[in-house]
């Protein structure tokens, strides 16, 4: 199965989690080994006072149990978990069987254990043309969890169409069928058990949308005033729904200009879609016509934000933002301090959190650094870069927040240069907010020595966290054993 690199962003049960993929690894050994030395020890040395202060600690990384069994090919990747509770999460993505082709996995985890991964019941049939993978996964209640995925077809391999499959209440899964086959799914957001949507693009190049009621799933159906604004096509990037029947839904459209790319969003008012505009402000910062929304967060119904990029004259790519506030949408801007046209690798928001009207905390990229920038009552402050554990950068993933000044947060720290994370390997590391005090990193590290690629951080009300990735060994396909696995770790 090929690796690619992949973003996509789920809101479930109020949580924000931004999910990052991977492409091949090249890279040095030595400089893996002298540079994840020194993160670890950066990392260790903050993890005691965080864990005194919130009476929570992380757990070591795992692999993902059972995995190694299936993945005999050498190649897996962790690309959605998410937990109902403390010790009840489900996780899922895809591995590579004897035969080299790409199959879906899916594993439980009940009440602190989880459960050994296996192939998502009833892929085999779907799956004739060896492409498939679980995207995205949501849980609403223990053993109540949903997910979705694409399986290919025998005629293209590259001709996917999505399943989905449920957890029953001891942690087993249903058999995957077929939903919505003309809709390529991108996100999902479950606000209720039986009430779940997701939206990506249609066969025919058009941001779509499907809902859930019950068991029973819709067609898919072009969100109103998308075709207007993007006669070239669109798709949805970001999805949330304070519940059933209220969402929002953003992402990108081409005009007829060509090669351009602008954003929109889109609300879901009592079961009834409005039509998507575009971002207001973002014309007018998106000389450059490539922007994009990577992230969106709604504190309550109507009162939401979307963050992403955008690109100006001179081909920079910089961060954006912009908050609705009481169902209206204000006019984009960026973050201070991310604009910089002297950085060439530019400035985005990968995550956000809102927790109430316009009181939001993002995180993202400011040139090879991690930043952490709060915004309260509709003023952004300037941003706040995190520690750089390695001298080659770091990148962040994903954010949750319990509350304002209470939040967690996933990323990398790079063990060298390229062009992703894999060419030179990365160690996963955490952060953790107590009210209103971040904690240095704090390096996931495994057992076995592999190097931990953060992608999904899910949390529940309460509090306690799992965060989940992909483990790389060696630096190369050549290298033995299997080069990529997927972990998971909690805090709790």
């Amino acid at each position: 199965m090929n690796r690619v690199s992949t973003v996509a962003l789920v809101a479930v049960a109020g949580f924000c989690l931004l999910l990052a993929g991977a492409v091949d690894a090249t890279g040095a050994a030595a400089s893996i080994a002298r540079t994840a030395g020194t993160a670890h020890a950066a990392g260790r040395a903050s993890a005691a006072a965080s864990s005194a202060a919130s009476g929570r600690r992380w757990s070591a990384a795992v692999p993902v149990p059972g995995l190694a069994k299936l993945n005999v090919g050498h190649d897996a990747m962790l690309n959605d978990l998410a937990c109902a509770s403390g010790g009840n999460c489900a996780a899922g993505g895809f591995y590579t069987d004897r035969a080299g082709k790409g199959q879906a996995w899916i594993a439980s985890e009940v009440r602190g254990t989880w459960r050994a991964a296996e192939e998502v019941p009833g892929t085999a049939r779907l799956n004739a043309g060896g492409n498939a993978a679980v995207n995205l996964v949501s849980c609403l209640a223990p053993g109540d969890c949903v997910a979705i995925g694409e399986a290919a077809d025998a005629t293209d391999p590259d001709k996917q169409s999505p399943f989905v499959a449920t957890e029953a209440k001891d942690g087993t899964w249903t058999t995957a069928r077929p939903i919505a086959p003309a809709l390529g799914v991108a996100v999902i957001s479950c606000p209720r058990a039986g009430h779940c949507v997701v939206a990506g693009q249609s066969a025919a190049g058009n941001a779509s949308v499907a809902a859930e009621d019950g068991a029973a799933w819709g067609a898919s159906r072009t969100l109103p005033g998308v075709t207007a604004l993007g006669p070239e096509g669109s798709t949805v990037d970001a999805l949330t729904c304070t519940s059933p029947g209220n969402c929002v839904a953003a992402g990108t459209y081409d005009p007829p200009a060509a090669g351009w790319h602008q954003v929109f969003v889109a609300s879901e008012v009592k079961g009834a879609w409005q039509r998507a505009i575009e971002v207001p402000g973002t014309a007018r910062l998106n000389a450059g016509g490539d922007a994009q929304i990577s992230a969106i967060s709604c504190a309550s119904a109507g009162n939401c934000a979307v963050g992403g990029f955008y690109s100006d004259r001179a081909g920079d790519y910089f961060t954006f933002v912009a908050d609705q506030v009481r169902g209206r949408w204000d006019a984009a801007r960026s973050i201070p301090g991310t604009v910089d046209p002297a950085d060439v690798a530019g400035s985005s928001v990968t995550g956000l959190r809102c927790t109430a009207a316009a009181t939001c905390l993002a995180v993202g990229g400011f040139g090879p650094d991690g930043f952490i920038a709060v915004e309260q009552g509709g003023a952004w402050g300037k941003i706040r870069l995190v520690p750089d554990l390695t001298g080659w950068g770091t990148s962040l993933t994903a954010v949750a927040c319990q509350s304002a000044g209470n939040c967690l947060l996933t990323g990398n720290a790079q063990l060298g240069t390229g062009d992703d994370s894999f060419d030179a390997g990365a160690e996963s590391f955490t952060m953790t907010e107590v009210k209103g005090a971040w904690s240095k990193p704090r390096v996931l590290t495994v057992a076995d020595g592999g190097l931990t690629d953060s992608a999904v951080l899910s949390c529940d009300r309460g509090g306690d966290c799992s965060v989940g990735g992909t483990i790389q060994y060696g630096i190369s396909y050549q290298t033995s054993p299997a080069p990529f696995s997927a972990y998971v770790a909690r805090y709790s």
